[in-house]
This record gives C-alpha cells, sequence and structure tokens, in this order.
C-alpha cells in the first residue's frame, strides 16, 4: 500500500504490524514514512525516534528523521511565504485595478505596443512583437491606447486568477490522481506530474485563447503591416515595468524577491549531501523537481534584483550629472 500511495492504508497496516510486534523498527520507519507522506510530522518524528530507541544503528531512521524536521521548518518558512505572497497578491490587484482606472498608468509598457515609421504611420503591435497594424487615425489611436493599458491590467490580474484556480481545483486533483493511483495502479510520482502539467496546460490555453480574442477584437479592421517587430530584451521590458510601478510596489516585490532567493539557496544547501556523487543516485523525481526550481527561481529572481540595482545605479548616476551640470 506504501508503495501505491495509498498512506491511509498503509498507515493503518503498519499500526496493525506495530501492535502485533512492538519491538519491530522496520515497522515503525514505515509508519513513520505514511505518516510523513500526509504530512503528519510530528506522528512520523515519533515513530522515527522509537525506530531509533529500539535499534540505535538504524541509519534510515535517523535519515527519514531529518527529512521529518526539515518539513516541520519548511512548513513554517511556508507560512511566511504565504503571507509574503498574500502581500504580492494584494499589491498586484491594487496595480491592475490603478492601472485600469487611471488613463496615465502604465503609460511606458504601453508605449512599447506602438512604432513610429520613418515615413510616418503609427504602427500597433498588440503582442508587442510579430505583427502590426497600422493605425489609421487619431481617435482609433486613443482606443488602442485604453486597450493596450487594460491588457497590461488584466494580465496582471490572470496571474493571481491563474493561482486562485489552480488552489481551488487542487482537491480535485488530488482526489482525481488517489483515484488513478488505486483503480489503474500507475505509480504516485508518476501521476502527479502528469496531472499538474494537465492542469496547467488547460490553464494557460484558456488564458491564451481569452487574450487573443480579446487582441483580435480590438484590431478588427486594421491594415496588417509588413514591418515585423522583434520581441523586446529582457532589460527594455523590464525598464518599462519598474518605471510604471509606484515605489511601494518595487520595495515590495523587492522583499519578496529577496526572501525568495534566500529560500531557493536555503533548499540547493539542505540537497548538497544527495547532490554529492555517491547521494545523487538516490535523488527521486520530486528532488530533481525541486533542484530545477531552485535554479530557475535563482536565475528569474537573480535578474530581476540584478536589474534592479542597475536600474537604480543609473537614475543616481544621471541625477549627479544633472545636479553637476
Amino acid at each position: 500500500m506504501l508503495a501505491k500511495g495509498n498512506f491511509h492504508r498503509a498507515w493503518d497496516d503498519y499500526n496493525r504490524a506495530i501492535e502485533t510486534d512492538p519491538t519491530n523498527a522496520y515497522a515503525y520507519l514505515c509508519r513513520g514514512h505514511a505518516a510523513a507522506q500526509r504530512y503528519a510530522l510530528d506522528e512520523a518524528i515519533a515513530d522515527y525516534n522509537a525506530a531509533i530507541r529500539i535499534d540505535p544503528n538504524f541509519k534510515a531512521a535517523y535519515r527519514y528523521r531529518d527529512r521529518a524536521q526539515e518539513g516541520k521548518n519548511a512548513v513554517w518558512w511556508g507560512r511566511i511565504t504565504g503571507a509574503f505572497s498574500g502581500v504580492v497578491a494584494l499589491a498586484i490587484l491594487f496595480a491592475a485595478f490603478r492601472a485600469y482606472r487611471s488613463p496615465t498608468a502604465l503609460s511606458h509598457s504601453v508605449e512599447c505596443h506602438f512604432k513610429r515609421t520613418a515615413d510616418g504611420r503609427l504602427l500597433f503591435y498588440p503582442r508587442l512583437a510579430g505583427t502590426g497594424y497600422v493605425v489609421p487615425d487619431a481617435q482609433r489611436e486613443e482606443a488602442l491606447r485604453v486597450f493596450a493599458r487594460r491588457d497590461g491590467a488584466a494580465s496582471l490580474v490572470s496571474g493571481i486568477v491563474g493561482i486562485i484556480i489552480l488552489i481551488a481545483l487542487a482537491p480535485i486533483i488530488l482526489s482525481l490522481t488517489s483515484w488513478l493511483v488505486r483503480a489503474a495502479g500507475i505509480s504516485r510520482a508518476a501521476i502527479i506530474p502528469i496531472g499538474s502539467i494537465a492542469e496547467l496546460s488547460l490553464l494557460f490555453g484558456g488564458l491564451f485563447t481569452a487574450f487573443s480574442l480579446w487582441r483580435r477584437a480590438a484590431t478588427r479592421g486594421l491594415v496588417e503591416t509588413d514591418e515585423k517587430q522583434e520581441a523586446l530584451s529582457s532589460s527594455e521590458w523590464f525598464n518599462a515595468l519598474l518605471l510604471d510601478m509606484p515605489i511601494t510596489i518595487r520595495c515590495i516585490l523587492a522583499m519578496v524577491a529577496i526572501f525568495v532567493l534566500y529560500q531557493s539557496l536555503a533548499g540547493l544547501w539542505r540537497m548538497r549531501d544527495r547532490l554529492s556523487l555517491a547521494g545523487i543516485q538516490g535523488i527521486s523525481f520530486y528532488g530533481w523537481w525541486y533542484v530545477a526550481m531552485d535554479l530557475t527561481v535563482l536565475y528569474c529572481f537573480g535578474s530581476f534584483l540584478a536589474e534592479g540595482v542597475r536600474r537604480w545605479r543609473s537614475t543616481r548616476t544621471s541625477s549627479a550629472t544633472e545636479r553637476s551640470d
């Protein structure tokens, strides 16, 4: 039952085994593992301690106990992360509401959608890159600027809504995966990634379709141009985003970025023993997944902070030059 992912049934089985033989250290270890998989970490640690009392040389019990303790610490940090995430979500929703209502919000980001050609034509690029459209008059230009601003606001909201949808669907996905594990005999290590990928694909596919239809409606009746626009560089995109952010939002995001970077570094530090030549073969699929996620977060948020610092230093240098002149 433990191998099939039915941890509740496995816990009952090992509980009966312990009642039959209270000196069975292996049964305590397995029951502790079943409890840990149900996130009953205090129960798991108690069982690992019982196994160690019976057999002080039981290395696996020490190893699993350390992992359970790390899990308890992760839960504590997870609560802090949740609090930070809540603050960020509120900040993003506030920024989206402000962008939707204020005609001057996201002005730099909106400007990235437009390009003036040498012959005086104004082109509009709904996706910032690729196919552009000729803007016929000032009235249509104003309508497209309103669309670009509200498209940016909706993109901010869609990130929060997407996370809420994923959380809301989590119990359904967990129930479905548990049923497939029992009914089809598929391992839990295989079915959870498949279910997660399917859920993400459905969500992002729906958002992509919705935004594509909205952009097509905004450009209906416009003439396409042969002049393609290349995608913005990360520096250009980030500069426009920073310039559109209120200083309060910038400070909040900087604090969250530092916190997330610390958590990723701590996660990689906890994995240091298993990343050795001796322990690398014992890393599970989830272990590799967490390593990949930590490295991705380090790259993305590290780039975010580095670009922010570069922008801040550039602004200070420009201000100092202006004062000296």
